[in-house]
């Protein structure tokens, strides 16, 4: 993340655009992934599941302090 948000201001500040406050930790994307493979999911084709925490790519960009 420090690539492309900056130092760790630039990631805390990023953090804090998303609405869970946080940025996504692997774990986030592969419950994800574990779900889509799961039993649970047998009903489901054809679907876009956004992993983001409610955040939206613009407000990442603005926040972030590697190109400031």
């Amino acid at each position: 993340s420090h690539l492309h948000y900056g130092d760790e201001d630039g990631v805390a500040s990023v953090g804090r655009t998303v609405p869970l406050g946080r940025l996504a930790e692997p774990a986030d994307i592969g419950d994800a992934c574990v779900f889509l493979a799961s039993e649970r999911a047998a009903y489901i084709s054809g679907a876009s599941l956004l992993v983001h925490g409610g955040g939206e790519r613009p407000a990442f960009l603005d926040a972030a302090t590697v190109n400031h």
